[in-house]
C-alpha cells in the first residue's frame, strides 16, 4: 500500500459526489467534465461508493486527481490506491471470529469479494446489492491486508436488527448499519469523505482552490473543508443549513456549461 505522495501543485481540484449528482435523476455527460480537464482543472468524485462500485465511473478519463472513495477510507489515483482509514489486522481478525459463527458474510476487497460459504454467494447475488459481482479466491489477490467493507445477514431469518447492535456493542472500532432488507454493511467507525479530503490537504493543494459539489447529509463535512460548495438542485436541505454552501437554482449540467466554466477561466 501507497504512502501519501503528490509532486505537482494542482491549480484548481473540482470533486463531485456521486450519487445524487453526477448519478440520479440528471446524469452528466462526462464530455463537459472534459472540457475542464483540457484547461488544466483536475477532477475527483467524493462518494460512498467502494472502488469496485466506483470502476465504471473511474473508467473515464476525465477523472485526473485523486478521487475519495468508501466516504474517505480509501483515495484513488489511476491505479494506485491510498488506505487512509480501515479496520487495524487485530481488530478484524476479533471481529471476523463472531461473523463466523453468527452470520453468513462477504468481505469486499479494493478488487473483488471473498464469501465465507457459496450460501453467502447465493444470498449476495440474490440481493442485487452489485450489479456485477467479482469473486476472489482469497485475500492474498488483493493488495489490502483486511477487507474495506464487511457484508453479513444473519444465520437467523429477520434478525438483522438485533445483530447489527450486538457487533456495534462488541466492537466499538466498527460501525454496522441495515443496508437493504436483511443485509448488514459493517466499516470502520467515524469514517467520512472530509477525512480522506484531509489527507490530500496535507499534500499540496490549497484549499481555496478546490470545488466541491455535492447534494447530501453524508457531504456536510466535506463541504465545511474547502472554500467553493455548491449543492445541487434537488440537495438535502439539511446539507444546505449545516455546510453554509450555495444551492444551484438550475440543473448542474447547464451549471458546469455556462457559469462555472467562466467563473473558472476568470
Amino acid at each position: 500500500m501507497n504512502s501519501y505522495i503528490i509532486n505537482k501543485k494542482e491549480k484548481i481540484v473540482l470533486f463531485f459526489d456521486v450519487d445524487g449528482t453526477l448519478v440520479g435523476d440528471e446524469n452528466i455527460e462526462y464530455c463537459i467534465l472534459n472540457e475542464y480537464r483540457k484547461k488544466g482543472v483536475s477532477i475527483g468524485i467524493a462518494t460512498g461508493r467502494s472502488p469496485l462500485r466506483a470502476k465504471e465511473i473511474l473508467k473515464n478519463e476525465c477523472f485526473n486527481y485523486y478521487s475519495i472513495l468508501c466516504d474517505g477510507q480509501i483515495l484513488k489515483k489511476k491505479d494506485i490506491y491510498y488506505t487512509v482509514k480501515n479496520f487495524s489486522k487485530n481488530e478484524y481478525i476479533e471481529m471476523k471470529e463472531f461473523l463466523k459463527y453468527n452470520t453468513l458474510f462477504s468481505e469486499e476487497y479494493e478488487n473483488g469479494m471473498i464469501f465465507n460459504s457459496n450460501k453467502a454467494y447465493r444470498f449476495f447475488k440474490l440481493s442485487k446489492l452489485y450489479s456485477e459481482i467479482t469473486v476472489l479466491e482469497n485475500e492474498n489477490e488483493s493488495i489490502l491486508d483486511v477487507p474495506l467493507i464487511v457484508w453479513a445477514i444473519s444465520k437467523e431469518k429477520r434478525d438483522s436488527d438485533n445483530l447489527c447492535n450486538k457487533i456495534n456493542m462488541l466492537y466499538p472500532f466498527a460501525n454496522a448499519t441495515i443496508y437493504g432488507n436483511y443485509w448488514i454493511k459493517i466499516v470502520p467507525k467515524d469514517i467520512d469523505k472530509s477525512y480522506g479530503l484531509q489527507q490530500i490537504n496535507k499534500l499540496d493543494v490549497n484549499k481555496k482552490d478546490i470545488y466541491y459539489i455535492a447534494d447530501g447529509v453524508n457531504d456536510i463535512n466535506m463541504m465545511k473543508n474547502v472554500t467553493h460548495k455548491i449543492a445541487v438542485k434537488n440537495a438535502d436541505t439539511e446539507l444546505i443549513k449545516q455546510s453554509g454552501c450555495r444551492q444551484l437554482d438550475k440543473n448542474l449540467q447547464d451549471y458546469l456549461k455556462e457559469e462555472l466554466l467562466k467563473e473558472i477561466d476568470g
